[in-house]
């Protein structure tokens, strides 16, 4: 019984098949067994042995007649689809026959690549090449862990086109290189970037925004997260960063130590890709020229991704759509703010987006509103209110799906 998020759908699809094999203390139980998926579990005709030794399960995807890979090849042309290069592992320890299915929590073994284009310019993004890159693996079986091939030579991986000119993806060997992206324009018009030394760790995706403009293309990579575990930021640190800033998604914010806390000074001001604009963030006034002032506005599904369904029930800090090592205040962090009478030195009023109602419009700029994670019983999240000119801040309840500013805080 897998558990999985994949590549190509939201789960393993009916007729898919993987290699299985059961090692007990004694040996091996099976070996590759072929077992394909039925729209619940895999099956096959492989039978449990008659006695309660626990075994070890190891599952591979996509099955083949050799069994689970040492060396895997990803693609180097990707332009015709990429769920081949998708190499997936699953090991299950202490297992005992019974006649329950087995769970097995699947996971990518390769890195992903997301590539959105944003195309605000005059040109048209033709195709998107990324090269310095090995797409030759050893594979671990026992440790689920692939590492490229040392002495393989660097390819050009051709991206494929999930929605062209809009949207590109591609499955790439784990390993730290110096990347280069090429984009090639309408107008056979080309563009180059070099990322130094990028880490592409297995099972990570990561985000490449290009941006087209009149005079060509800028590009910039992070690794806000979707289905994958979250990959971090692919640039390297940027160590002369003075003290009081921070570099996030290509913009730099002002950071300010609050009674030993430290916070963003500025409105975050990060646009989701996953998400389209007007239906789950929003530009103050609807004007996008605001938001380098005033900060993005977000409704608490998009600010907290996956985690915004059991974000009251932990007492963890919550991420979302914060840097890496930063998070969504709750409640209590945003009282402290409004106990300092910060006032406007802090503050930024953007105004809200309100929902819901009998109207959707902006509410006035001379106001603002700062999410926390933390939420009611009736689903409404508590936020610090404050309005110019006192700016008193105190804390109010709204409904998830209004727009309002963040924050983030240092963990």
């Amino acid at each position: 019984m897998p558990s999985l998020t994949r590549v190509t759908a939201l789960d393993f699809e009916p007729g898919d098949c993987i290699g299985l094999s059961v090692e007990r203390a004694s040996g091996f139980h099976a070996h590759n067994e072929l077992l394909t998926y039925d729209g619940s579990a895999f099956a096959g005709t492989l039978e449990w042995y008659s006695s309660d030794d626990a075994a070890t399960l190891r599952a591979y995807y996509p099955y083949t007649a050799s069994g689970f890979p040492q060396r895997f090849h990803a693609l180097a042309d990707q332009r015709a689809g990429y769920a081949s290069c998708d190499l997936l592992g699953a090991v299950r320890e202490e297992v005992v026959p019974g006649a329950d299915a087995v769970a097995m929590t699947f996971r990518h073994l390769m890195a992903r690549l997301h590539i959105f284009v944003d195309g605000s310019g005059q040109h048209e993004v033709r195709s998107v090449i990324l090269c310095g890159l090995v797409c030759q693996a050893d594979i671990d079986a026992r440790t689920l862990e692939a590492t490229a091939v040392p002495d393989a030579p660097a390819e050009e991986v051709q991206a494929y086109a999930t929605d062209p000119g809009i949207r590109y993806a591609a499955i790439l060997v784990p390993q730290q290189a110096d990347l280069q992206v090429r984009v090639m324009l309408d107008e056979a018009t080309l563009c180059e970037k070099t990322f130094p030394q990028v880490l592409l760790l297995g099972g990570h995706r990561y985000d490449l925004t290009i941006e087209v403009q009149e005079q060509g293309v800028s590009m910039r990579l992070s690794g806000q997260i979707a289905d994958w575990t979250d990959g971090g930021t692919l640039e390297p640190e940027t160590p002369s960063l003075p003290d009081g800033t921070l570099l996030y998604a290509g913009e730099r914010y002002r950071t300010v130590e609050v009674n030993g806390t430290l916070w963003m000074a500025e409105n975050l001001r990060y646009k989701p890709q996953d998400r389209e604009y007007g239906r789950g963030y929003w530009y103050p006034q609807d004007n996008e020229e605001n938001a380098t002032r005033q900060g993005v506005l977000y409704n608490y599904d998009t600010a907290l991704g996956n985690d915004a369904q059991t974000a009251t029930e932990r007492q963890t800090r919550v991420r979302g759509i914060c840097p890496p090592d930063w998070h969504i205040p709750d409640h209590t962090e945003l009282e402290a703010l409004a106990r300092e009478n910060l006032g406007s030195e802090f503050f930024c009023c953007a105004g809200y987006w309100i929902t819901g109602g009998l109207e959707e419009k902006f509410a006035s700029q001379n106001r603002g509103l700062l999410m926390s994670k933390s939420c009611t019983e009736e689903a409404k999240m508590k936020c610090l209110f404050y309005s110019q000119p006192t700016y008193n801040a105190n804390i109010t309840e709204i409904p998830q799906e209004y727009g309002v500013s963040i924050r983030c805080v240092k963990n």
